[in-house]
């Protein structure tokens, strides 16, 4: 079984804390070998928080407020800005909003272009895909 820090520095006095040079606590143990890290940003504000029944994470915005918070019982509170929020990674891949519309253009100019050979159902059905794709990254398309 791994010692907790305090056990390994021998502590007897509890509870045990540390803090960084900001003077944050960034890891809590009482005697009972009850442990708690903290993680901050660069302006201060507890990031990530971890015990060993429970986490949670937050992010600020640039003026410091709260937009995201998540913990390990399942509550998210999420109010990122939408561009920020619902845009989706897959593997390297950023998808954008001017990526659809781009999808779009072809789509439009295969329309226009009046190509007989492409079949009308996969035109209804590339213009489904462009309406599910808008509303996955907008939400309320």
């Amino acid at each position: 079984m791994k010692k907790t820090i305090a056990e390994q520095l021998n502590i007897k006095e509890f509870p045990f804390e540390i803090k960084d040079r900001n003077g944050n606590r960034i890891y809590w143990e009482d005697a009972t070998g009850f442990v708690a890290r903290y993680e901050y940003d660069s302006g201060g504000r507890l990031v990530y928080y971890e015990s060993l029944v429970y986490w949670e994470k937050r992010e600020y915005d640039s003026e410091g407020n709260e937009i995201y918070f998540e913990n390990s019982e399942g509550k998210i509170i999420d109010n990122r800005p939408k561009e920020v929020a619902n845009k989706e990674h897959f593997g390297d891949i950023l998808i954008k909003d001017t990526d659809i519309a781009t999808i779009e253009r072809l789509h439009d100019m295969v329309l226009d272009a009046g190509l007989s050979q492409i079949d009308s159902e996969e035109l209804k059905r590339s213009r489904e895909l462009i309406k599910k794709m808008y509303a996955y990254i907008y939400q309320d398309y």
